[in-house]
């Protein structure tokens, strides 16, 4: 008798383990996925491209007036 009450013991909690772990994929698969883009289809990469060659326009901008002042200088 004692060695039926360990192994219903044994069998719950390794059912209740099994279940919670089972259960918990499944849940995960199920769950529906964050969108990792801006609303209106605009991706994180393409705000992130588009701002480094607003950036980049800027410096090159900048570089060029340097340049033409140091040309104006040194004459």
């Amino acid at each position: 008798m004692y060695y039926d009450d360990e192994a219903r013991r044994y069998n719950f909690a390794s059912g209740l383990l099994l279940g919670t772990v089972l259960g918990t994929g499944l849940g995960l698969l199920a769950a529906p996925r964050r969108r990792t883009g801006k609303p209106g289809g605009i991706s994180s990469s393409e705000a992130l491209k588009r701002a480094s060659r607003d950036r980049l326009g800027s410096v090159s901008e900048s570089l060029s007036k340097a340049r033409q002042t140091a040309r104006r200088v040194a004459r």
